[in-house]
Formats: C-alpha cells, sequence, structure tokens
C-alpha cells in the first residue's frame, strides 16, 4: 500500500467494474511487478511472489481473512544469493494456492455452481453439441 515495494496496485482497476464488465482484465493488471524496485536476489521469483499475492488478495474479495505467517512459515534473515529464498517462496505460494482453492471449493461450493451451469447448458445430457443425423 505504501508503493516501497516490488509489487504495484493500478488504482484505475476497481473491483467494482467487474459488476458492468466481467473479464480476467481485473485479476491481471490490479497488481503487477515493478521490475525497477525488485531486489536483484528476487527477480526469478517475483513472477511468483505476484501469483501468491493475486491469490491471497482473491481470498481477501471473498470475505476472509488472511491468516500470517502462514502454518509452515519461519523467519527470514538476508542472506547472499537467491537459492535460499526459493524453497520458502515456493512454500507461500503452495499455501496461498490451496488457501484460494480451499476458498472456493469448500466455502463458495464451486463444485455444485459448475454442476449447475453444466445442467443450465445441457451438458449434463451429452449429445447436445453432437450434430444432427440427416
Amino acid at each position: 500500500p505504501y508503493r516501497e515495494f516490488m509489487i504495484a496496485e493500478d488504482d484505475q482497476q476497481q473491483m467494482a467494474d467487474l459488476k458492468t464488465k466481467f473479464n480476467a482484465q481485473y485479476w491481471e493488471s490490479r497488481h503487477f511487478v515493478k521490475k525497477v524496485k525488485t531486489p536483484t536476489f528476487l527477480v526469478a521469483h517475483a513472477e511468483e511472489i505476484l501469483t501468491a499475492g493475486r491469490y491471497l488478495s482473491s481470498v481477501r474479495a471473498c470475505g476472509n481473512g488472511i491468516f500470517a505467517p502462514f502454518p509452515s512459515a519461519r523467519a527470514l534473515s538476508f542472506e547472499m544469493g537467491e537459492a535460499s529464498y526459493g524453497p520458502i517462496i515456493k512454500q507461500a505460494n503452495e499455501y496461498a494456492g490451496n488457501l484460494l482453492l480451499r476458498t472456493l471449493l469448500i466455502e463458495h461450493n464451486l463444485r455444485e455452481r459448475l454442476r449447475v451451469l453444466k445442467r443450465y447448458f445441457l451438458f449434463e445430457a451429452g449429445g447436445c453439441l453432437t450434430p444432427p443425423i440427416d
């Protein structure tokens, strides 16, 4: 929020706009990596950090709180080289992805919603997309 780190936010992208023009642009362009402010030891992991942040932002948009640190987190200290940060960033990304998946599947009942859409568009019956037999 203070624009001091490598992840920036596009203030022109508002969640309220999703009601009138629903597309992936909000989720893709709301947050982005500022390459100029990316520390050299995190350059290789910048996209993974951004993705984890997007996942957590989506969970927050669903009305859930984010409990930090993630369960297997450990205290970080600066170390030369990027190799030591890779596994920690990967763990954080997996935690954020699993949290989002759990939120969508369990709390927002994604499977049932997809099942209803499948029924609505008659995909469940099968054969609705087969060409008519002459």
